[in-house]
């Protein structure tokens, strides 16, 4: 991968692969402000669509644990569509309204997800995410009948489903299908096996993983640490552009930055 790197900054991360991975890292490492921080270090974020998918996702994220759910939740689907509305009917796109399908489905609004979800299909059928958010919806209204159809139509757009280690590991572990699982016979019907079979998989491509990741650890991802006051700033200073790309795309009443961070939580 090539890296491009800028005087201005003290990190080489501004090609959008690397963004998307150093947010993923932050984020599973709850280091949300940090995350926050890294979107604003990279050029032009507020107009930069995969800068504001990341921006999206790290308030997305943070949305169960905020002060106000649905304000997190409202702001990070903001972010969200802005970014659709730079990236166009792209992949990028899709990928997005895949995530503001995922905000809506945990805030309960599934008739929203459901909508979100089949515009992400239309532009590319053949992503898993989208698949499983329409699977979760099925089993969270316990509807047979839709299960088998979300389960056929994750078979037929992507035949080789199974070989891929996320989509193996979220049908095992995640507790939205948990009453798939909970029904052997519903799952050899959707998937030509039991639960325990796929779990099996799953326990072989994890042990795969792990061999992975402890040959290309990287003690240096851990020798970064952010002034406190630099950081508030630069979240403070993200939060209010943010705020202001709201108002300038959706026509949304100003809300104070201060108010705004006090109500997320960030």
């Amino acid at each position: 991968m090539t890296t491009h790197t800028d005087s201005g900054s003290r990190f080489g991360y501004f090609d959008a692969e690397a963004l998307r991975e150093r947010v993923q890292l932050l984020l599973d490492l709850s280091l949300y402000r940090q995350a926050l921080a890294a979107v604003h270090r990279y050029p032009s974020w507020d107009s930069n669509p995969e800068a504001l998918w990341q921006f999206g996702r790290v308030v997305h994220r943070f949305a169960p644990r905020s002060k106000d759910r649905s304000c997190a939740y409202g702001f990070a689907r903001a972010m969200y569509r802005t970014a659709v509305a730079f990236a166009g009917n792209t992949l990028l796109s899709a990928e997005v309204l895949t995530d503001i399908g995922a905000a809506y489905f945990e805030e309960g609004r599934l008739d929203e997800a459901v909508t979100a979800f089949e515009e992400s299909r239309q532009i590319a059928p053949w992503k898993y995410r989208v698949h499983l958010g329409l699977l979760a919806i099925a089993c969270a209204m316990r509807g047979l009948d839709v299960i088998r159809r979300r389960c056929e139509d994750l078979r037929e757009d992507i035949p080789g489903w199974h070989t891929n280690r996320d989509v193996v590991a979220m049908l095992v572990t995640e507790p939205d299908f948990a009453f798939l699982r909970a029904s052997p016979e519903l799952f050899l019907q959707c998937f030509g096996g039991y639960p325990h079979h796929l779990q099996a998989l799953h326990d072989r491509y994890s042990l795969e993983a792990l061999d992975r990741a402890l040959a290309s650890f990287d003690a240096r991802e851990h020798e970064e640490i952010e002034a406190v006051s630099e950081l508030t700033k630069v979240v403070r200073g993200t939060l209010a552009k943010g705020g202001q790309i709201c108002r300038r795309a959706f026509s949304n009443p100003a809300i104070p930055t201060a108010v705004l961070q006090e109500r997320i939580g960030l």
